[in-house]
């Protein structure tokens, strides 16, 4: 259902990397395309966050006056009501016009997690290594680990002939001054201390 929004957010990101130079590209290429698709984002979402914030601030302003309402009117529910849908209309309120453009940001929010998770999968899982320590078994090879980390990126949402795409696919860390970006807390701590 969202894929193309995947799709197109997954082409901006690669545009803003691209847009970086070779030489930065190694050291901090993959940090710098993230920042910018968020500025970007977030620039396109103000509106909706100052509309929100603006009728949250009315909202509060007139929280006084509500109270009074809701006291003077706190044995006759019906009453109450029609008196705040009155307070509303007379000062244009919109009791809902707090919540409605947060809950619209929640799916742009979404496929940007997803987005950016999707950058770094990685093929198989635990089963892969138990995989692996088998075929080595049976070809009397021998047994070297399998560690997750270790794995090439299989990037999702972006076009295999996409710059971002040819980058990640070649690499299993997400550079950027010498971090990783692409572990976890968790799996930075196991590395040891100096990483995380």
């Amino acid at each position: 259902m969202f894929e193309q929004f995947f799709d197109a957010l997954a082409s901006v990101l690669n545009f803003f990397y691209t847009l970086i130079p070779e030489g930065i590209r190694e050291v901090a290429g993959f940090g710098i395309a993230i920042m910018c698709l968020t500025v970007l984002v977030m620039a396109l979402i103000t509106p909706l966050t100052v509309k929100s914030t603006r009728s949250m601030l009315q909202m509060q302003r007139l929280q006084p006056e509500m109270k009074r309402l809701q006291e003077k009117y706190k044995d006759d529910r019906e009453k109450l009501n029609q008196e705040l849908m009155a307070f509303y209309r007379e000062n244009q309120i919109n009791p809902l016009g707090g919540c409605l453009p947060l809950i619209a940001q929640m799916p742009v929010f979404i496929i940007m997690y997803q987005l950016l998770r999707g950058l770094t999968l990685r093929p198989g899982g635990l089963g892969s290594g138990a995989g692996q320590i088998v075929a080595q078994t049976q070809l009397g090879d021998a047994t070297t680990p399998w560690i997750f980390t270790n794995q090439l990126f299989t990037p999702a949402h972006l076009n295999p002939d996409t710059t971002l795409y040819k980058a990640l696919s070649v690499t299993n860390d997400m550079n950027f001054f010498g971090m990783d970006l692409s572990l976890s807390a968790a799996q930075a701590m196991a590395k040891g201390v100096l990483i995380a």
